[in-house]
This record gives C-alpha cells, structure tokens and sequence, in this order.
C-alpha cells in the first residue's frame, strides 16, 4: 500500500536484510482470506515449514522434531494443522512410505489457492 509519507526505520542500523539462507512468508497469505480460516496450529507449522524450507519450498522434518520444536503443538494437532494446511492447498505432503507419519513437505505458492468456497477445517 503506497504511503503519503516516507517511513524511516526506528533502528536504522539494524536494517533487516535478506538473508542467504531461503526463508519466508509471503503476504498473500494475509491479503487471500485464509488466515481467517487457520487456526494456532495451521500458523505455526506453516510457519515452522516456511523457515525450514529449501528455494523451492522443500523440506523434510520428522513429526517428533517438529514436537521438540514446538512444545505448544501435540502431535495430533501438527497432524490435523498439516491436514487443514493441505485442504487449503498451502502446502503438499509426501510420505516416505505408505501410512508413514513423516515425509516431505513443499510450502505452496499463495497464487495457486483458492479461498472462495474453503471451510474452516474439514470435519
């Protein structure tokens, strides 16, 4: 959004710069409508991804390290965050194997969901 006035940073010498390492969150994420249809969970294990995904949005985490991580997420609520994040098309899951609970994770691009229509959480 395009401002009348100039912003200035409040610490200009601590001016966040883009690191080499590949981390982030697009703002599509707040302008498409789905944070209304995330819960605390859907927000920290897609947070959780986006910090530990590759360029191409790519990573692979074990559900036991994500819990070390993240002691405020059960297992069964990362497991039902992960469902919910896919119903909403933000992320894809790959398992290693059949009815394995680890796999591979890719971050999806904002652009590819469609929100219209998305329930909240599939029941």
């Amino acid at each position: 959004m395009p401002m009348k006035k100039p912003l200035f940073p409040l610490l200009p010498t601590q001016v966040r710069k883009v690191p080499r390492s590949f981390a982030w969150i697009d703002h599509a994420l707040r302008s498409s409508g789905l944070m209304q249809q995330m819960e605390p969970e859907d927000f920290g294990l897609y947070l959780f991804l986006a910090l530990g995904a590759d360029s191409k949005g790519l990573s692979c985490w074990r559900l036991d390290r994500m819990e070390r991580f993240m002691p405020c997420f059960t297992r069964d609520q990362l497991w039902d965050a992960r469902d919910h994040l896919q119903h909403l098309g933000l992320i894809s899951f790959k398992p290693w194997y059949e009815s394995e609970p680890d796999g591979i994770y890719q971050v999806l691009p904002i652009s590819r969901v469609k929100t219209r229509g998305v329930s909240r959480r599939p029941m």
